[in-house]
């Protein structure tokens, strides 16, 4: 009920300076925040540290060791286990029907 509110709120006074305003955005900005990470008991609060933090957990989750060398050219290390027939399809252009097929 209370957001429903404050969203009839905002849409009538709009996205004006007000106080309103701010306090919604500062609101959202704090829900939206990690203020500190703690790793291994050390804690990580500047922001550039977690950037750093976050990147590199993504990369031991979501990279291959295999393939961190691989860069944008070289297609060949893909193509080796790879179970497409025709690897020239995957940089081919998409054709309109194809585009139709996949969003309506």
């Amino acid at each position: 009920m209370w957001k429903t509110r404050a969203k009839q709120r905002w849409l009538k006074e709009g996205d004006g300076n007000t106080k309103f305003f701010h306090a919604v955005a500062n609101g959202r900005k704090r829900v939206n925040s990690i203020e500190v990470i703690e790793d291994n008991g050390r804690y990580i609060s500047r922001e550039e540290q977690k950037r750093s933090y976050f990147l590199n957990k993504f990369k031991q989750l979501f990279c291959r060791q295999d393939m961190r060398s691989w860069h944008h050219g070289d297609w060949s290390e893909l193509y080796k286990t790879s179970r497409v027939s025709n690897p020239e399809l995957l940089t081919a252009p998409f054709s309109m029907e194809e585009v139709k097929t996949a969003t309506y």
